[in-house]
């Protein structure tokens, strides 16, 4: 958190990579009203740039919710060395999309310690067992994914126990040799 200039004294929950409609950023804004009036010593970082997709909504809605003191929006390139950085200066990873095939932020963000929030997409669901290595909520629930929130982060202790199960998981499912395995179980088929 020194590095990237962020205080100790908040709890900060990371939305990252590029910035599409689909990944539910205005969801998450719209949830972050309630969640930041909720726990005062929370910040939300928006971390990542427009992919096809108007900033400016973004910015009205921040702007006209009076949120713009609890949100951190760096809205450009993270260079390959700084990534992990904002992984491990997070309280929580929040990942509300609202379609997705495959997540590399969800796969990154696992292997950091760090707990996740996932909207329960058929491909989040393949991975994450709710509050075993992750957490789950109703895909585009404002309400849920609210109380999601301010529960993983008013829960610190089981947060970190999903965290360390989540780390367990990438290291037996990612390791290079169980992959060559899984890739030679495919070409034998």
């Amino acid at each position: 958190k020194k590095t990237l200039n962020l205080s100790l004294n908040f709890d900060y929950v990371l939305f990252f990579g590029h910035i599409k409609d689909v990944k539910g950023l205005s969801l998450l804004l719209h949830a972050w009203k309630n969640v930041s009036s909720e726990h005062k010593k929370a910040k939300l970082l928006i971390v990542g740039r427009a992919w096809k997709s108007d900033l400016n909504k973004y910015k009205q809605y921040i702007s006209k919710n009076n949120l713009s003191n609890s949100i951190i929006w760096i809205n450009s390139y993270i260079e390959a060395q700084k990534v992990p950085l904002y992984f491990r200066s997070s309280d929580l990873i929040v990942l509300p999309y609202k379609r997705i095939y495959s997540s590399g932020v969800l796969l990154r963000a696992m292997g950091y310690n760090t707990p996740v929030l996932v909207s329960n997409l058929a491909a989040f669901e393949e991975i994450i067992i709710h509050r075993k290595n992750g957490y789950i909520f109703s895909r585009e629930n404002k309400s849920d994914l609210e109380l999601k929130i301010l529960s993983i982060l008013r829960n610190k202790n089981h947060a970190k126990i999903v965290s360390r199960e989540s780390k367990k998981w990438i290291e037996k499912n990612t390791a290079i040799d169980v992959i060559g395995r899984k890739m030679v179980d495919i070409f034998n088929l």
